[in-house]
Protein backbone atom coordinates (compact mmCIF):
# COMPACT_ATOMS: atom_id res chain seq x y z
CA UNK A 1 0.00 0.00 0.00
CA UNK A 2 1.20 3.50 -0.78
CA UNK A 3 -0.46 6.69 0.48
CA UNK A 4 -0.01 10.25 -0.67
CA UNK A 5 -1.57 13.12 1.27
CA UNK A 6 -2.14 16.12 -0.99
CA UNK A 7 -1.66 19.29 0.99
CA UNK A 8 -1.48 22.84 -0.26
CA UNK A 9 2.22 23.70 -0.57
CA UNK A 10 1.73 27.47 -0.44
CA UNK A 11 0.14 27.67 2.98
CA UNK A 12 1.72 30.30 5.16
CA UNK A 13 1.14 32.10 8.43
CA UNK A 14 0.62 35.36 6.49
CA UNK A 15 -2.42 33.89 4.69
CA UNK A 16 -3.79 32.55 7.96
CA UNK A 17 -3.32 35.97 9.58
CA UNK A 18 -5.19 37.65 6.71
CA UNK A 19 -8.07 35.20 7.10
CA UNK A 20 -8.29 35.87 10.85
CA UNK A 21 -8.21 39.65 10.25
CA UNK A 22 -10.95 39.30 7.62
CA UNK A 23 -13.27 37.38 9.97
CA UNK A 24 -12.61 39.84 12.81
CA UNK A 25 -13.46 42.76 10.51
CA UNK A 26 -16.65 40.99 9.42
CA UNK A 27 -17.65 40.48 13.07
CA UNK A 28 -16.92 44.13 13.95
CA UNK A 29 -18.56 45.77 10.93
CA UNK A 30 -21.48 43.38 10.32
CA UNK A 31 -24.01 45.46 12.27
CA UNK A 32 -23.14 48.80 10.58
CA UNK A 33 -23.30 47.11 7.17
CA UNK A 34 -26.75 45.67 7.95
CA UNK A 35 -27.93 49.10 9.16
CA UNK A 36 -26.63 50.71 5.97
CA UNK A 37 -28.40 48.15 3.80
CA UNK A 38 -31.61 48.61 5.81
CA UNK A 39 -31.65 52.29 4.86
CA UNK A 40 -31.74 51.43 1.14
CA UNK A 41 -35.30 51.59 -0.22
CA UNK A 42 -37.17 48.38 -1.01
CA UNK A 43 -36.75 46.17 -2.96
CA UNK A 44 -33.08 47.06 -3.48
CA UNK A 45 -32.22 46.81 0.22
CA UNK A 46 -33.48 43.21 0.37
CA UNK A 47 -31.62 42.30 -2.80
CA UNK A 48 -28.39 43.80 -1.43
CA UNK A 49 -28.82 41.84 1.83
CA UNK A 50 -29.28 38.60 -0.10
CA UNK A 51 -26.20 39.36 -2.23
CA UNK A 52 -24.17 40.14 0.89
CA UNK A 53 -25.19 36.84 2.50
CA UNK A 54 -24.30 34.94 -0.68
CA UNK A 55 -20.92 36.68 -0.67
CA UNK A 56 -20.23 35.57 2.90
CA UNK A 57 -21.37 32.02 2.17
CA UNK A 58 -18.97 32.00 -0.80
CA UNK A 59 -16.13 33.22 1.42
CA UNK A 60 -16.85 30.46 3.95
CA UNK A 61 -16.92 27.84 1.18
CA UNK A 62 -13.63 29.19 -0.19
CA UNK A 63 -12.12 28.92 3.30
CA UNK A 64 -13.36 25.32 3.60
CA UNK A 65 -12.29 24.20 0.12
CA UNK A 66 -8.87 25.85 0.06
CA UNK A 67 -7.74 25.86 3.68
CA UNK A 68 -9.49 23.12 5.64
CA UNK A 69 -10.07 20.40 3.07
CA UNK A 70 -7.36 18.23 1.49
CA UNK A 71 -7.19 14.76 -0.05
CA UNK A 72 -5.31 11.54 0.63
CA UNK A 73 -4.85 8.92 -2.08
CA UNK A 74 -4.10 5.26 -1.40
CA UNK A 75 -3.12 2.62 -3.94
CA UNK A 76 -2.93 -1.05 -3.00
CA UNK A 77 -0.02 -2.14 -5.18
CA UNK A 78 0.95 -5.40 -3.40
CA UNK A 79 -0.39 -7.90 -0.88
CA UNK A 80 0.30 -7.24 2.80
CA UNK A 81 3.12 -9.45 4.04
CA UNK A 82 2.05 -12.00 6.64
CA UNK A 83 4.32 -10.56 9.31
CA UNK A 84 3.62 -6.90 8.44
CA UNK A 85 1.54 -5.18 11.16
CA UNK A 86 -0.99 -2.45 10.49
CA UNK A 87 -0.76 1.05 12.01
CA UNK A 88 -2.04 -0.29 15.34
CA UNK A 89 0.43 -3.18 15.50
CA UNK A 90 -2.17 -5.83 14.60
CA UNK A 91 -1.76 -8.40 11.85
CA UNK A 92 -4.49 -7.97 9.28
CA UNK A 93 -5.13 -8.17 5.56
CA UNK A 94 -5.86 -5.15 3.41
CA UNK A 95 -9.61 -4.62 3.14
CA UNK A 96 -9.16 -4.04 -0.62
CA UNK A 97 -7.72 -6.19 -3.40
CA UNK A 98 -4.45 -5.31 -5.13
CA UNK A 99 -5.00 -2.56 -7.70
CA UNK A 100 -7.63 -0.62 -5.74
CA UNK A 101 -7.38 3.18 -5.53
CA UNK A 102 -8.95 4.74 -2.44
CA UNK A 103 -9.62 8.48 -2.16
CA UNK A 104 -10.24 10.16 1.20
CA UNK A 105 -11.31 13.71 1.94
CA UNK A 106 -9.27 15.01 4.85
CA UNK A 107 -10.68 17.71 7.13
CA UNK A 108 -8.53 18.62 10.13
CA UNK A 109 -6.49 15.43 9.53
CA UNK A 110 -9.57 13.22 9.82
CA UNK A 111 -10.28 11.23 6.69
CA UNK A 112 -13.51 9.98 5.17
CA UNK A 113 -13.45 7.63 2.19
CA UNK A 114 -15.27 9.27 -0.70
CA UNK A 115 -14.41 6.83 -3.49
CA UNK A 116 -12.95 3.38 -4.05
CA UNK A 117 -11.93 2.57 -7.62
CA UNK A 118 -11.71 -1.21 -8.05
CA UNK A 119 -8.93 -2.81 -10.12
CA UNK A 120 -11.34 -4.08 -12.79
CA UNK A 121 -12.68 -0.51 -13.24
CA UNK A 122 -9.27 1.06 -14.01
CA UNK A 123 -8.88 2.03 -17.66
CA UNK A 124 -6.10 4.63 -17.99
CA UNK A 125 -3.95 7.03 -16.03
CA UNK A 126 -3.25 10.35 -17.76
CA UNK A 127 -0.62 12.82 -16.57
CA UNK A 128 -1.25 16.56 -17.03
CA UNK A 129 1.13 16.90 -19.99
CA UNK A 130 -0.47 13.88 -21.72
CA UNK A 131 -4.12 14.91 -21.29
CA UNK A 132 -4.66 16.81 -24.56
CA UNK A 133 -2.90 14.16 -26.67
CA UNK A 134 -4.80 11.34 -24.97
CA UNK A 135 -8.24 12.88 -25.50
CA UNK A 136 -7.34 13.76 -29.11
CA UNK A 137 -6.21 10.19 -29.83
CA UNK A 138 -9.22 8.55 -28.15
CA UNK A 139 -12.26 9.99 -29.85
CA UNK A 140 -14.55 7.62 -27.94
CA UNK A 141 -13.39 9.23 -24.68
CA UNK A 142 -14.46 12.85 -24.80
CA UNK A 143 -13.46 15.02 -21.88
CA UNK A 144 -16.80 16.83 -21.83
CA UNK A 145 -18.87 13.63 -21.92
CA UNK A 146 -17.02 11.99 -19.03
CA UNK A 147 -18.69 12.11 -15.66
CA UNK A 148 -15.98 13.75 -13.60
CA UNK A 149 -15.13 13.77 -9.94
CA UNK A 150 -12.61 16.28 -8.60
CA UNK A 151 -10.43 14.82 -5.89
CA UNK A 152 -8.14 17.82 -5.51
CA UNK A 153 -8.55 21.48 -4.75
CA UNK A 154 -9.99 23.61 -7.56
CA UNK A 155 -7.77 25.56 -9.95
CA UNK A 156 -4.67 23.38 -9.58
CA UNK A 157 -2.61 23.54 -12.76
CA UNK A 158 -1.12 20.04 -12.67
CA UNK A 159 -4.18 17.81 -12.59
CA UNK A 160 -3.94 14.16 -13.62
CA UNK A 161 -6.88 11.99 -14.67
CA UNK A 162 -7.70 8.44 -13.70
CA UNK A 163 -10.10 7.06 -16.31
CA UNK A 164 -12.27 4.20 -15.08
CA UNK A 165 -15.43 2.39 -16.14
CA UNK A 166 -18.31 2.12 -13.68
CA UNK A 167 -21.89 1.03 -14.35
CA UNK A 168 -21.13 0.79 -18.06
CA UNK A 169 -19.93 4.36 -18.52
CA UNK A 170 -16.51 5.95 -18.52
CA UNK A 171 -15.65 8.37 -15.71
CA UNK A 172 -12.67 10.54 -14.92
CA UNK A 173 -11.25 11.27 -11.49
CA UNK A 174 -9.20 14.47 -11.45
CA UNK A 175 -6.49 14.26 -8.81
CA UNK A 176 -2.87 15.24 -8.11
CA UNK A 177 -0.68 12.26 -7.21
CA UNK A 178 3.06 12.36 -6.64
CA UNK A 179 5.52 10.50 -8.90
CA UNK A 180 5.64 7.38 -6.70
CA UNK A 181 1.86 7.06 -6.76
CA UNK A 182 1.83 7.63 -10.53
CA UNK A 183 4.51 4.94 -11.00
CA UNK A 184 2.41 2.42 -9.05
CA UNK A 185 -0.62 3.22 -11.21
CA UNK A 186 1.42 2.81 -14.41
CA UNK A 187 2.67 -0.58 -13.18
CA UNK A 188 -0.82 -1.79 -12.24
CA UNK A 189 -2.27 -0.72 -15.59
CA UNK A 190 0.61 -2.39 -17.45
CA UNK A 191 -0.01 -5.64 -15.56
CA UNK A 192 -3.73 -5.42 -16.32
CA UNK A 193 -3.05 -4.81 -20.02
CA UNK A 194 -0.61 -7.71 -20.16
CA UNK A 195 -3.12 -10.05 -18.49
CA UNK A 196 -5.82 -9.02 -20.97
CA UNK A 197 -3.71 -10.20 -23.96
Amino acid sequence: MYQFHLKEAKTSSAVDLLLVVFFVLVAVFMRPIIDLLSSVPAPFGGILKILMMLFFVGICYFFYAFRLCSYRYTVIHSERKEDEPDQFGNKADWPWPVGTVVVERMVSDKGRIIDEIAPDELTAFIRPEEANAYFAAHSDVRRRSLRSERYCRPFLKKTSYLIYRRYGSLRAAAFCPDETFAAHLDTLLAIKEEAAK
